[in-house]
């Protein structure tokens, strides 16, 4: 999604736009003028007196959102005016035609305060703050259209604050400061409760790493090294999560499947892996006999491996299994899962099981339309 910001010089846009970010945790400013400055040092900027003329810039700023949302996720707000009701035609069909969805706003106010907002700006020299104030008659003169097309916000004697809850009371609560998404986060005593040692919290932003092709390597690996340690358990291994998933961004981790007769009878395969280094940290016997089992990697920017153990035939088991292939096999749905991976791994999350847990309303829609239903699926 877009919130984009119009208006003329001295209403408030970049202002607000950053107060607007500080308060969307899944928002990014998204400043258009840079993709003017990049093709004023590529085409000649004398044969037009403001780059938004050019029609590359306008391709360009909807071509560019759309791949940072692909990329991020989230929202991006822009400030920026657009006077030129061609243009913002122009831009508004092409924004349509990618799916991104936009809430423009202009942000407006009257000839005196925005003359002393430009008057009083010591930042800019005396050329810039005529120049801006020159502006103010195109401004009017396309006030008709620019009411007409955009919610309008009236800075006068506004604080920034003040400006940005007008705009998030219009947004609603789908864009508004985030609500909560998915089921309940799991309590600080039901994590303690399943939590082998001490629970310890993250209290940041999840770390995202770029696709890796290597990730499958270090599953092969890992996978023959448990295989030699378990010969005497009949077992199978997969690789899970979105370290499994080629294209997808990804924790630091890779997730693997142990499937065993009897996750409860831990003597039959803990002492063989805590030889490999791993310690066993999660246990849920409640939950389909769940354990789970990590070992630390030196690596740089690798944490290591996390080892799901379910029984054999177990319901949970199928879930993940279902969930890695239909990323694998639908690129829509990959690309779904790693926008919102990315839109929620920028906030400040207590625990990880949080962030997790955040993501399960995305996870059960993508099982859904893959036949499959259950509790989680990780990555």
């Amino acid at each position: 999604m877009i919130i984009w910001l119009n208006g003329t010089f001295g209403a408030g846009k970049t202002t607000t736009a950053r107060a607007l970010v500080d308060r969307l945790p899944e928002a990014l400013l998204f400043d258009t003028e840079e993709v003017g400055a990049m093709l004023g040092r590529v085409l000649d900027p004398s044969t037009v007196s403001d780059f938004q003329q050019w029609r590359p810039w306008r391709r360009l700023v909807v071509g560019t959102a759309r791949e940072l949302l692909d990329h991020l996720g989230g929202v991006l707000v822009v400030p920026q005016s657009v006077l030129v009701e061609e243009y913002w035609a122009e831009l508004s069909a092409g924004f349509a035609g990618a799916g991104i969805p936009v809430r423009p706003f202009l942000l407006h106010s009257d000839r005196a305060t925005l003359t002393e907002r430009i008057t009083a700006d010591e930042v800019e020299g005396a050329g810039a703050r005529a120049w801006r104030l020159a502006h103010l008659d195109r401004y009017e003169g396309a006030l008709p259209w620019l009411t007409e097309a955009l919610d309008v916000v009236d800075t006068t004697g506004r604080p920034p604050s003040g400006v940005v809850d007008e705009i998030l009371a219009a947004l609603g609560p789908a864009v508004g400061e985030t609500p909560e998404v998915g089921p309940p986060r799991m309590s600080d005593e039901e994590l303690a409760a399943v939590t082998v040692g001490e629970v310890r919290p993250l209290d940041a932003p999840i770390l995202l790493m770029e696709p890796n092709p290597w990730w499958s390597t270090a599953f092969a690996a890992e996978a023959a090294a448990i295989g030699a340690q378990l010969t005497a358990l009949p077992h199978e291994l997969a690789h899970v999560g979105s370290t499994s998933v080629p294209g997808l961004p990804a924790k630091p981790i890779v997730d693997m499947l142990l499937t065993v007769p009897d996750p409860g009878d831990e003597d039959a395969y803990v002492p063989a892996l805590t030889a490999l280094g791993y310690r066993l940290a999660i246990r849920e016997p409640d939950w389909f006999q769940h354990r789970v089992l990590r070992r630390k990697d030196p690596t740089p920017r690798f944490d290591g491996f996390n080892l799901h153990v379910f029984p054999e035939g177990c319901a949970e088991v199928e879930r993940m299994l279902t969930f890695r292939d239909r990323l694998r096999a639908h690129d829509e749905e990959r690309d779904l899962y790693a926008r919102t991976k990315r839109t929620l791994a920028r906030r400040t999350w207590a625990h990880t099981q949080h962030y997790a847990d955040a993501k399960s309303q995305t996870v059960e829609a993508i099982l859904a339309r893959a036949g499959g239903e259950g509790r989680r699926a990780g990555g």
